[in-house]
């Protein structure tokens, strides 16, 4: 027995382990349970879970973010943790889903079930039910959530319970019809948005299904009191129709018919009155809604119009509305009459009637019309008008002669029996009907007008006693005066006279004249029709001043007024007198003359104080000129010019004073030639001077004269090297001279001293120079010191020599240098001195063996934290690491400021790793300064990779690197950062390339600084020409990104990351989407920047994005298939552009300016210029599913047009200059006047009608406080 237990534990054992070694790890791998998610505090939350396995070695989790694809193995954690926390967006649309799989090492388990969040933004709304049918009810809703599984239905019938989990459907639904209500009784729905297990709060409705009305109800006249009423059955099983009738809409009376009947015949109607019916189906005591209409059978008749044939006949018409009429009544009254009732009656169907018995002397005449049958009167239409007896006009009254006036009018009558004239004179009486003439005449002749009268007429048409109003006009009958009398002076004695003749009936005209204040003279009678005469004083009298004439037409025995004119008897003076020194004793002077006819000129002199020598210089009218070949020397004097013309003489034109002095030299300097000699030179302002004079005082002494010079130059000798020396020079003729020229100060061993020293300290050393300023030294001597300490000579150079490298220094001591000139045994003073401090002792490196190292990585291994190490001028063949190291890496550029040694210090990685690392935790202190980084190689950042550091790069040249081993990886051919947060100043990323993302710069889950920095020409095969931004929330400022190329965002890539760029510059840039920028699940915000000049092949010439915040920017020139400037697509975004200028901007399909759809945008002071599309859009494309609100902006000139609505959903335009218009408060459709468009100059000029043109509330104002100007230079931001 005990062996038979035994065995049986053998067997046992065998099958365990058996059975054991055959189970599989996924059927021991179980999916986790019990999902929960929990906000943990605003944009964070926690997903729990039960484990369910026991070998697992991590948990991984799957995320869903609203539409977008699962991101698989989102987040990790390790085995037996069961919670994951997660930063999201938690009060935003989007639904964020996560589902969870445990993980051995080798195989995955199944997905636990999905949990998802949902806040109070993604609850449906706006739920909507409808009865359809009897037996049907539409529930409508709209989906606030972006990326639910689907959406649930609960229902309930009256106070039943809840049916949960009624109906689940898609997540794009929004609309679902229930078949199975109960009629008469609250129906109670509710909708959720679900995912997996989780879902959002509910929207609730009830709606209470009836009876359906009947409808199509038709009413159709027979005859005028007999109607049909129609209807269509929409109800089933109901007991019958009830059919309401009344005959003033509040007291009805009621008729029943049998189910499923669609029609009923009244044959009690009233004609000429409204009749109303309604009717409803019913059960029971239920009745369904009504439909109802009602008729009139014989309607009245309407547009009456009355149109008078001529002053005593008029014509009615009208509009027949009924059909069954006997026919038609016409009543009348005149003025302020009775009423005349049937005056006339006309059949059925007839439409006119004339009436030609108007009596005359009456105003108005009223109609009324009406429709009849038997008994019954239609309601009356009325209408009236003037009796109008039209008064002739356009009376022209012309004055043949003084003897005949012609009256001509129109007449604008018919009917009448013709026209009289009635006159008066001046202020005298009316005489009427002074004359008369027969119907349909229009002119009349006066042959007894009264002369130097005012003659006043008036005209009107007649017939019978009856009148029309008149025309009235005057004429003067004058002979009318000449006018714009006109004198003018030919020359010093003759007067040519014009004047405009204004009479054609004149027999001449006479000219009288006065000189002055003397009497009248008639001077010439002339024949008709002259308008000019020369008239010739043929005198000479310096005395006069000025000449009068007038001037009258005559006829017969009578005269016109007279007219006057007048001109000044002018002699004018010459003019321009000019004068020009020829030598010391002759000054030639030149004039314009200013009058004709004259004699010649004379020409007055004075010397000094006195008098004037008269008519000293004579010279004929043919001459201009004159010399005076005996000017005075060192005098004052004075000329004056003036013409003559026989006793008379002009006035004159004077010089002023001539100061005939001999000019001073000037310029006086000197140049010391030896120890005792000065060479002086200076400028010779004079003409045949006899030569100069030279003076000199030694130190304080008095001036001496040492010698003349004929020429402009002398040599003083025998002087002493140290003596203060002062020079001057005066020019001399015969016994005149000059004044003195500038003085000039010499001291020779000051004036031989170098000068402007200076110094230059670099690691080699000092180096000073200086200015030679002497022709004969022999060397120079150079003196240094300490702080405290005297000076010594540390060198002495030979001649000519102008600086000294001073190798032997201590670093960061402070050192004084001064040098003299040495002049044989002699020296010069000591020129100014300078002081300088050495360099630290940094760590050099030089590839010549010149410092420390030769290797800029052994360098970097023999620093300590704080160091600074300077590397040389030269190329480095090396891949460095920090490898943590708080050190400063520099070139010269560090020390000396200069470019230069930016682009000769390189480090060559020799396409072998990335060039620079940092991946050791460094942080600000760790500084890459001064260099230009080359052919670097590597998967990721082939100039420089940085993982999880945060060092500080400036003054860099990043080109020729290239990144990406395997099409997909990160990339970043000039740089990749992955959670970094790196500060970036004044580098240039050139010529960089990635086989997969970022040619320029890759930043992942990092928060850079960058400022200064251009990135140009970079290439990547995927997407992020210049930068991609991947989960990251940088910093950009001062910012030039151009010339780049990739798939996606030739400028820059965005993904799920929150850039803010600032001072901004995108242009040139490339790719198929985004030409300037790609942005995907990111919020963008760019403030005073330009996108320009990009290009896509398909879609954001400028920007595609989602979600875009733009504030004092300018986008122009960018092109696309569709949105040539800004391509806007995301689901529920929100986008703002805020002075904003979008101009120039082409898409070859549709949006020239923008192309957006699934959004929301609100532009505010933007201006939209100019921008075009192929086919639709030129500014603005609208797609589908948005909303788009336009204030204080400009839009004008874009082509096709401003605005296309491919689908027409909500648009608001206010306070906006839209061209051809737009439907909104406020909104303009003028000219914006800018200033200068065609160079992108979008200010308003003065006058422009957008100037206060915008929303005047306060918080919109311009900066001054003004109402807001329409356009991007207005509101609150307008001043950019």
């Amino acid at each position: 027995m005990k062996n038979y237990f035994i065995l049986l534990l053998i067997v046992l054992f065998s099958i365990t382990t058996c059975t054991k070694k055959t189970t599989s790890p996924e059927e021991q791998l179980l999916p986790p349970a019990n999902l929960q998610l929990t906000l943990v505090e605003e944009n964070i939350v926690t997903i729990s879970w039960q484990d369910n396995s026991s070998d697992e070695t991590k948990f991984f989790i799957d995320r869903k973010k609203g539409e977008y694809a699962w991101f698989e193995n989102y987040g990790e954690v390790e085995a037996n943790i069961t919670a994951f926390t997660d930063n999201i967006t938690t009060n935003s649309d989007t639904v964020y889903s996560y589902k969870i799989r445990a993980f051995d090492g080798d195989d995955y388990s199944e997905y636990s079930t999905e949990v998802g969040w949902f806040s109070e933004f993604t609850v449906p709304s706006d739920l909507l039910l409808e009865q359809i049918y009897q037996d049907s009810i539409r529930i409508t809703w709209s989906d606030n959530s972006i990326g639910e599984l689907n959406f649930r239905i609960d229902k309930k019938i009256g106070i039943n319970d809840w049916q949960q989990n009624y109906k689940i459907l898609d997540s794009d639904s929004t609309t679902y019809i229930d078949y199975n209500p109960t009629l008469f009784d609250s129906c109670f729905y509710r909708v959720y948005a679900v995912s997996g297990t989780s879902f959002s709060d509910y929207s609730q409705n009830y709606i209470i299904p009836f009876l359906p009305a009947p409808t199509n109800f038709q009413i159709e006249g027979l005859e005028a009191t007999s109607i049909k009423l129609t209807w269509e059955d929409n109800s089933a099983d109901e007991d019958g129709f009830k059919i309401f009738k009344s005959e003033d809409d509040s007291v009805w009376t009621s008729t029943t018919v049998p189910e499923n009947t669609e029609e009923w015949i009244d044959e009690d109607v009233i004609p000429g009155i409204i009749n109303f019916y309604k009717v409803c189906a019913y059960i029971d005591t239920n009745y369904s809604a009504f439909v109802q209409d009602n008729i009139n059978t014989m309607s009245q008749p309407e547009d009456l119009f009355l149109e008078q044939l001529d002053v005593t006949c008029f014509q009615l018409t009208w509009i027949d509305n009924s059909a069954f009429e006997q026919g038609f009544k016409i009543d009348r009254k005149i003025d302020n009459e009775e009423w005349i009732n049937e005056i006339s009656s006309v059949g059925s169907n007839i439409t006119q009637w004339i009436d030609e018995d108007v009596r005359r002397s009456f105003e108005v005449v009223y109609y009324r019309v009406y429709a009849f049958h038997e008994n019954y009167n239609s309601a009356k239409i009325e209408s009236n008008s003037n009796i109008v007896f039209p008064a002739p006009t356009n009376l022209q009254i012309e004055q043949l002669t003084t003897c005949e006036i012609s009256l001509i009018w129109n007449d604008n009558s018919d009917g009448e029996e013709g026209f009289k004239i009635d006159r008066k004179i001046g202020t005298g009486n009316w005489i009427t009907n002074y004359g008369n003439v027969s119907a349909n005449t229009e002119e009349w002749i006066d042959t007894q007008p009264v002369f130097n009268e005012i003659n006043y007429y008036r005209v009107y048409a007649f017939a019978g006693n009856n009148y029309s109003l008149f025309v009235e006009g005057e004429v003067n009958n004058i002979i009318p005066a000449p006018s714009n009398f006109v004198a003018i002076q030919q020359n010093v004695h003759t007067f040519d006279l014009s004047w405009l003749d204004n009479c054609d009936f004149e027999e001449g005209f006479e000219i009288e004249r006065k000189i002055d204040n003397g009497n009248w003279s008639l001077i010439a009678t002339l024949p008709d029709n002259t308008t000019s005469f020369t008239d010739d004083l043929n005198m000479r009298n310096r005395g006069w001043e000025t000449v009068y004439y007038r001037l009258y037409a005559f006829f017969q025995d009578n005269s016109s007024d007279t007219i006057e004119t007048n001109c000044n008897i002018y002699f004018p003076a010459p003019s321009n007198l000019t004068y020009q020194t020829i030598n010391l004793s002759s000054i030639q002077f030149n004039w314009t003359y200013s009058s004709y006819d004259e004699d010649g000129f004379k020409i007055d002199k004075k010397i000094g104080n006195d008098d004037w020598q008269i008519e000293y210089g004579i010279v004929t009218n043919s001459s201009f000129e004159w010399i005076d070949e005996n000017a005075e020397i060192n005098e004052t004097l004075k000329y004056r010019v003036y013409a003559f013309s026989g006793e008379n003489t002009s006035d004159y034109i004077e010089t002023g004073e001539i100061d005939n002095s001999i000019p001073i030299p000037t310029n006086l300097n000197g140049n010391p030639l030896d120890v005792s000699q000065i060479y002086l030179e200076w400028t010779d302002n004079s003409i045949e001077e006899d030569g100069f004079r030279i003076e000199q005082k030694e130190n304080e002494g008095s001036f001496v004269e040492i010698g003349t010079a004929t020429q402009i130059n002398y040599t003083a000798s025998n002087l002493n090297l140290d003596s203060d020396y002062t020079f001057r020079v005066r020019a001399y003729k015969d016994i005149h001279n000059s004044g003195y020229s500038n003085e000039c100060f010499m001291n020779i061993s000051q004036n031989v001293a170098p000068s402007d020293l200076s110094g230059i300290v670099s690691i080699d050393g000092i180096q000073i120079q200086w200015i030679d300023n002497c022709s004969f030294e022999t060397g120079f001597i150079i003196q240094r010191k300490k702080e405290g300490e005297e000076y010594q000579t540390i060198h002495i150079t030979d001649e000519n020599i102008t600086d000294y490298l001073n190798f032997d220094i201590e670093p960061l001591t402070t050192y004084f240098y001064r040098v003299s000139a040495e002049l044989g045994i002699y020296q010069s003073v000591w020129c100014e001195e300078i002081n300088l401090l050495s360099f630290p002792d940094y760590i050099i490196v030089d590839l010549n063996g010149n410092g420390n190292y030769t290797s800029i990585q052994d360098a970097i291994y023999g620093s300590n934290d704080g160091d600074s190490v300077i590397v040389n001028v030269g190329t480095y063949y090396e891949n460095i690491n920090y490898y943590g190291k708080q050190i400063t890496l520099g070139s010269l550029y560090l020390l000396i400021q200069d470019d230069y040694y930016i682009s000769n210090t390189i480090i060559d990685g020799n396409a072998n790793y990335s060039v620079v690392t940092f991946e050791s935790s460094e942080d600000e202190d760790s500084k890459l300064i001064g260099f230009t980084i080359t052919n670097g190689y590597a998967s990721n950042g082939g100039g420089i990779y940085c993982d999880n550091s945060n060092p500080s790069l400036s003054h860099l040249i990043i080109s020729g690197n290239s990144a990406g081993e395997i099409a997909g990886t990160h990339g970043g051919g000039g740089m990749y950062f992955s959670y970094s947060d790196p500060n970036l100043e004044n580098i240039t990323i050139i010529e960089n390339n990635s086989i997969s993302y970022a040619g320029g710069i890759f930043f992942s889950h990092s928060n850079p600084t960058i400022f200064n920095v251009t990135i140009s020409n970079n290439v990547a095969a995927s997407s992020g020409g210049g930068i991609y931004f991947f989960f990251s929330s940088p910093t950009l400022y001062n910012v030039t990104i151009c010339d780049n190329t990739a798939q996606s965002g030739g400028g820059i890539r965005v993904y799920e990351s929150s850039p803010n760029l600032n001072n901004f510059t995108i242009n040139g840039n490339e790719a198929e989407s985004g030409g300037g920028i790609s942005s995907g699940g990111s919020f963008l915000v760019l403030t005073n920047s330009t996108i320009s000049e990009n290009i896509a092949g398909d879609l954001g010439g400028g920007i595609i994005c989602g979600e875009i915040i733009l504030n004092n920017c300018i986008i122009s020139q960018n092109s696309a298939e569709k949105g040539g400037g800004i391509y806007c697509s995301g689901v529920y975004s929100d986008s703002e552009l805020t002075n904003v200028i979008i101009s120039g901007n082409t898409a070859y399909e549709n949006g020239g300016g923008i192309y957006f759809s699934d959004t929301e945008m609100i532009l505010t002071n933007v201006t939209l210029y100019e921008n075009t599309a192929s086919n639709s859009g030129g500014g603005f494309y609208c797609h589908s599913n948005y909303t788009l609100t336009i204030i204080n902006c400009i839009m004008w000139n874009d082509s096709p047009q401003e605005i296309f609505q491919f689908y027409i959903n909500n648009i608001s335009i206010t306070y906006t200059d839209i061209e051809d218009g737009w439907q909104g408060y406020y909104n303009i459709d003028s000219d914006p006047l800018f200033v200068d468009p065609g160079n992108d100059d979008f200010h308003l000029l003065p006058g422009s009608p957008c100037i206060d043109a915008g929303n005047p509330t306060t918080q919109y104002n311009d900066p001054d406080g003004s109402i807001n100007d329409m356009g991007a230079y207005g509101g609150p931001g307008g001043v950019w």
